[in-house]
């Protein structure tokens, strides 16, 4: 009986050490406005879709994860097919190999290069289509000739 005791008085007290921290913090709300000064691009997207498949080295599978490994893939793509900035509708098939943990073994991408062309300043018209497609109150102020997106 008396070890039940000291065996019930040890499990109480080891259940009930425990250490309990509330922390606090407090923040102050800052009004500001953001003035972005816009540039606008054109897209010339291909008609052709592209597919490539990507092997990534041990070094990479060790190292890099999933994500970057997809990075790598479609950068690789890119530059196989003419050396586009950005792939448009990207889809991604991936290939495993299971040896008790899985292990991506290749990526294959596909999707329809474009680049970037046309860098300009915007016109009143392409600030207002930002204006809308952003749908937040946003405001267009033109300063000495230019012409700035402002966010309250």
């Amino acid at each position: 009986m008396k070890k039940l005791f000291v065996i019930l008085l040890a499990m109480v007290t080891l259940a009930s050490c425990g250490t309990l921290r509330h922390r606090t913090a407090s923040t102050k709300s800052l009004q500001m406005k953001v003035i972005e000064n816009a540039t606008i691009v054109d897209l010339d997207v291909q008609p052709e879709k592209i597919t490539y498949t990507y092997t990534p080295s041990r070094k990479e599978r060790k190292y890099l994860g999933k994500d970057k490994i997809v990075m790598n893939a479609v950068a690789a793509a890119l530059e196989q097919n003419g050396g586009g900035d950005v792939l448009i509708q990207p889809q991604y098939q991936y290939t495993f190999k299971s040896f008790g943990f899985r292990k991506l073994v290749s990526v294959t991408v596909t999707g329809y290069p474009a680049t970037y062309k046309n860098f300009r300043k915007p016109t009143a018209e392409d600030l207002e289509a930002v204006k809308v497609f952003n749908g937040t109150n946003t405001n267009i102020i033109v300063e000495n000739g230019t012409r700035y997106i402002s966010t309250k």
